[in-house]
This record gives C-alpha cells, structure tokens and sequence, in this order.
C-alpha cells in the first residue's frame, strides 16, 4: 500500500465494514481458515464499534509512525476506557474488538505497532448471578399449581419456567426438548440437543447429553401440559411456538 494510504486512512474509514456479516474480508478469511466464528458473534463486536469506539475514535488517523494508531496511545485508551460506565468484562471485550483491528491493520502495513498490544485486561468484576432468594422462589414457583398459573399467566409458561428451574437447563436446550425426552416413569428429563443462534438444532453447549431427575410437580405440569398441547406425538417440540394454541 502507498504512504499516502498509510497516512491518510482515519479508523472509521478502515473498519467501515468490519465484522459486518458477509462485507467483512478479516472474518471471511477467518472462515476460509476453517475458525467457528457466528453472526451473532460479529454483531456483537460490531455493536462495540459503533456505540463506544467510532463514537471516540473514528476520525484518528492509522500512521506507521508515533503512537502506532486509531486508538491513540496505550495510557489515553486506558484512561478512556477506565472511565466508561461499563462492567470490566464488556470493557475488556471493546478492548478485543479494537484489538483485532488494529493488529489487521499492522498485518496490512498501515501502522508500525498495535498500541493494545500494551494495554493490560481489566480484572473481571463478576457479580453474584442468584437471581432469586428463597422467598422470591417462593413467590415466583407457588407450591398451588393453580396460583403457579396465575403467576405465569398460563400452563406453557409455568412449565417451561418450573423445568428451567427445577432442572438447570439452559434456554437453548429447554426450547429443543421433544416429547421423546421426558421419561415420566423414571421422572427424568433427557437433554441431548439444543437450539443454536440460527435456530437450528444442534449439540448441546458442552456437546454432552445428560439425563436430569425432576421433581413430582414439574413432572406433573408437564404430564397436564401434554394433555393440552395440540403437539403431544413423540418427536414434537414441547414448547413450540410461542405458546398459544
């Protein structure tokens, strides 16, 4: 590449169609590499461009000189990323979508060094997921089956949430349970697919099947709630569309 392009290339301007799904050359060559990289993933890391870094950075020139880049120095990054009002896990992940820029930039020519290169990962401040303590469990999954529809509006909803709970599933495999699954005389669920991103069917996350037991009453809402589903054949969905018959 000319001098001129070296100099003159500003990082909105290189990265116009960076992770954009089916424009973007860096993840079609990555695919051509035989690497897993999902559309979903691309959203995700061009949402990080177009809400926090072009917003800041997008006219910053790419040089092979000085600070090396579209970011700016490693010390002005950090003292702006720092000051974002965002969870470390999404700041460290804005870091890596810059990052893969920047380091197809320097691939290319256009600056000297990936300032990021130098740029150390936030520590991870993870907080407590438990959703729910025990009184909100209470409220949430009442022992009456009755009220526990009137909580959930209706017996597809309060089925698939008592499983959710009662099992540990994860959604993608609960939405790709089928009749099939559900073993009743040996109150146990079978989990051996999951719905994937594209909505396709696929392995589960761990790519392992496993069998979970369950208790009297989710087996008993899902017993009633095959009785009721226009879908009860052995190879249908158990919660198949939205859940109105």
């Amino acid at each position: 590449m000319s001098e001129g392009l070296q100099t003159n290339k500003v990082l909105q301007e290189y990265a116009r169609d960076f992770y954009i799904w089916e424009k973007c050359g860096w993840i079609e060559r990555q695919k051509a590499k035989g690497k897993q990289i999902s559309e979903k993933w691309a959203q995700s890391r061009r949402s990080h461009l177009e809400r926090y870094i072009f917003p800041e950075w997008s006219l910053r020139k790419l040089h092979r000189g000085g600070g090396g880049g579209g970011g700016g120095g490693p010390v002005e990054y950090e003292k702006w990323l720092i000051g974002l009002s965002l969870a470390n896990g999404t700041k460290n992940g804005i870091t890596y979508s810059l990052n893969i820029i920047l380091k197809e930039a320097k691939r290319e020519g256009l600056i000297r060094y990936n300032p990021l290169g130098e740029v150390e990962p936030l520590a991870n401040n993870y907080r407590n997921r438990d959703a729910f303590d025990s009184k909100e469990l209470a409220i949430l999954f009442p022992r009456n089956e009755e009220k526990l529809i009137s909580v959930w509006g209706e017996r597809y909803a309060a089925t698939l949430f008592t499983l959710m709970v009662t099992s540990g599933m994860r959604v993608g495999e609960t939405i790709a349970l089928q009749w099939k699954h559900i073993l009743l005389n040996e109150r146990a669920v079978l989990i051996k697919q999951a719905v994937k991103n594209d909505n396709s069917i696929g392995t589960t996350k761990s790519r392992e099947q496993r069998g979970v037991i369950v208790p009297g009453v989710t087996l008993r809402l899902l017993k009633t709630w095959k009785e009721e589903t226009l879908c009860p054949a052995e190879e249908d969905f158990i919660f198949h569309g939205l859940g109105k018959e």
